[in-house]
């Protein structure tokens, strides 16, 4: 699975129903902004999210900076405790993110 879709299965683990695909592109050389010859049959380009759903919480291990957001955001809407694991990765893009979401009403504590 690509890196860029590695936050999905944090989120299907959660509660969310996601399934991937690969879209019709008439000409993916030029719409894709990679090597075309790079992509496997099994790479997905892709996917469909279906909600609403009701998140739970769970434990977790921030990967990059955008997984650690999406995560960190389903978390806050999440029923029950969510432990996010190296959130250095979120902050080192994400100036003040746990005092401008506490501001809004999020629940944050760190241990």
């Amino acid at each position: 699975m690509q890196s860029r879709f590695q936050y999905v299965e944090h989120l299907k683990q959660m509660g969310a129903e996601i399934e991937y695909f690969n879209p019709e592109v008439k000409d993916p050389e030029k719409a894709y902004n990679f090597n075309w010859s790079d992509n496997r049959a099994e790479d997905f380009h892709a996917i469909k999210i279906f909600g609403p759903c009701d998140f739970q919480g769970g434990h977790f291990t921030v990967h990059d900076l955008r997984a650690g957001a999406t995560i960190l955001l389903a978390a806050i809407a999440a029923k029950g405790e969510t432990v996010l694991s190296n959130i250095e990765q979120i902050e080192r893009g994400y100036q003040s993110i746990e005092q401008k979401l506490v501001s809004m009403g999020a629940n944050i504590e760190r241990k």
